[in-house]
């Protein structure tokens, strides 16, 4: 019977540790990808809760250092402005030039 040492034992938590890390990483990236995704298509059918779906991808972007963190702190800012619906708005049509 082979006898286990306390390098194996070590070893084999740390690869669990880092495996779980980088599933969670996978996850949260396709989370936010999918919701992101769905956002941006539901905001161009002018769906008032957009934002709240983007801003759900943002907090999860946080999760992916570095670059999904500057992404979802960005998302975050962007969203939490004072006015973030007049600043995504469509420009609204000049009816001086309607006949």
């Amino acid at each position: 019977m082979a006898s286990v040492t306390a390098d194996a034992v070590v070893s084999g938590w740390v690869g669990a540790g880092l495996g779980a890390v980088l599933v969670g990483a996978l996850v949260s990236t396709a989370l936010g990808a999918g919701f992101s995704s769905a956002a941006g298509v539901l905001g161009l059918e002018g769906h008032p809760w957009t934002d709240a779906m983007l801003l759900v991808a943002s907090v999860l972007q946080l999760l992916n250092f570095p670059r999904g963190t500057a992404l979802g702190v960005f998302g975050m800012w962007v969203l939490l402005a004072r006015e973030p619906r007049t600043r995504f708005a469509p420009p609204r049509p000049d009816f001086a030039l309607v006949r």
